[in-house]
């Protein structure tokens, strides 16, 4: 049981989505998702160059801190963003 639980949440966190789908999702232009991304909001991998892909999870996360807030549409560093983060959304910890 344990094992299958496991495998569950890895496969859930190699789920990637595109900056389209985020944009949706948030409901905010492709513009603003890169800007998040540019910004160190929202964490995303680079594939291939320019094409950027969004862990599910990780995004899951930036919809739920962000709730009942207003999304920052303007280009700030992540310090003046204001989301009320003491670290970046999705960032794993070096062990």
């Amino acid at each position: 049981m344990k094992k299958e639980k496991l495998r569950q949440n890895q496969s859930a966190d190699l789920q990637l989505v595109s900056i389209a789908h985020a944009a949706q999702k948030l409901d905010v232009s492709t513009r603003t998702v890169h800007r998040y991304i540019e910004d160190g909001a929202l964490p995303a991998l680079v594939m291939g160059g320019k094409m950027y892909r969004i862990r599910e999870t990780v995004l899951q996360e930036f919809i739920e801190t962000l709730e009942g807030r207003r999304l920052p549409k303007t280009r700030r560093s992540p310090e003046q963003l204001d989301l009320g983060l003491s670290e970046p959304v999705g960032e794993e910890e070096d062990v």
